[in-house]
């Protein structure tokens, strides 16, 4: 599991999982585990970032540390890159992460309430500029209540195309 190091930490010291299988990593970070034209670079994101688990001893409920919340940039070998943006919020440094690492497809929270709401989401997929962008983390239960439709509303006429996907759907993807 590549994720944030103190989820690794949290997740070898419960026994979860064993330490070659929890190898650290941390933001700014990038690693290449299927080769050297493809990686991973986590990036800052602005969200809670906790384990939460039912002890199998005890059978209750506990909350662990999960190390610094991040986001995911993943660059495949033939250019093609994808920003996964977790559960964020709104900040300035997304300007600075789109101009870094361009990517073809913002994967972007919409929900509100524990992620940005779909006018947030959109102000950010304006400071990323990707070529593409699929709205996520919204309609699982109430507190997620921004939709697709009002993500598209706020983002008004853009460059940016919006796919809307269904569970077990898929898409494709033609860069310009």
């Amino acid at each position: 599991m590549w994720g944030p190091a103190g989820l690794a930490d949290t997740l070898v010291e419960l026994g979860i999982l064993r330490p070659e299988l929890a190898p650290r990593m941390a933001k700014g970070g990038t690693i290449h585990p299927i080769g050297p034209d493809n990686a991973i670079t986590q990036v800052h994101a602005e969200h809670s970032s906790e384990f939460v688990c039912v002890n199998p001893e005890t059978k209750k409920r506990e909350v662990h540390v999960a190390g610094e919340p991040v986001g995911v940039i993943i660059k495949f070998e033939d250019g093609f890159t994808i920003y996964h943006m977790s559960d964020t919020g709104l900040f300035g440094d997304l300007t600075l992460i789109g101009q870094r690492y361009r990517p073809d497809l913002l994967l972007t929270p919409i929900g509100g309430h524990f992620v940005m709401d779909p006018s947030n989401a959109a102000e950010a997929t304006r400071m990323i500029r990707p070529h593409f962008a699929i709205p996520m983390h919204y309609g699982t239960f109430p507190q997620l209540a921004g939709t697709p439709e009002q993500y598209l509303a706020a983002l008004g006429k853009t460059a940016t195309e919006v796919k809307v996907m269904q569970p077990g759907g898929t898409a494709v993807f033609d860069r310009p």
